[in-house]
């Protein structure tokens, strides 16, 4: 089984501004910083969730009988193949595709737009986005000691979302 997106999202689920705000900066000289902050929350909270939060599309390309499970392609908008009443969608977790012929299967998931994305996964999405964006090194030399967010705080605004795995 091959699988590639075929459609990228087409905005991110935080926006420049709400981004900027939420990190108190007030000019455009880090835009493209933060612009790659939000893409990269954005992938870790799709890779922790294993859901898709914004509309893109995927294609997957099976063999004649082949099951897949359609984990990180959900929720699903939409399943087809290019041969008509070839794909069978088994709903139960996680769900899987089964063709019944080798096939191409095209899925449409993701959760909408940004406003369809749930509050607390943007929320999450700026907790991290603000903590890449002061903390840019992987190790810190001079400092006596660091904290991080409390997990109940910061990483368990995902928990509603992340399915079995989390």
């Amino acid at each position: 089984m091959n699988r590639s997106q075929t459609v990228a999202p087409a905005t991110e689920p935080v926006g420049l501004a709400e981004a900027k705000l939420h990190l108190r900066v007030d000019t455009s000289q880090d835009d493209d910083l933060i612009e790659a902050l939000i893409a990269a929350a954005r992938e870790q909270a799709e890779y922790l969730t294993g859901q898709r939060l914004i509309t893109q599309t995927w294609e997957l390309e099976l063999s004649a009988g082949e099951s897949v499970s359609l984990w990180g392609l959900v929720p699903l908008q939409s399943v087809s193949s290019t041969i008509s009443a070839n794909i069978s969608v088994d709903a139960n977790w996680p769900p899987t595709a089964t063709a019944n012929l080798a096939d191409t299967v095209t899925i449409t998931c993701g959760f909408g737009d940004a406003d369809d994305v749930p509050r607390s996964i943007r929320q999450w999405m700026l907790l991290r986005i603000g903590a890449l964006y002061e903390q840019r090194e992987a190790v810190v030399s001079g400092v006596a000691s660091l904290q991080a967010l409390p997990r109940p705080v910061g990483d368990a605004l995902l928990d509603p979302y992340c399915l079995p795995r989390c």
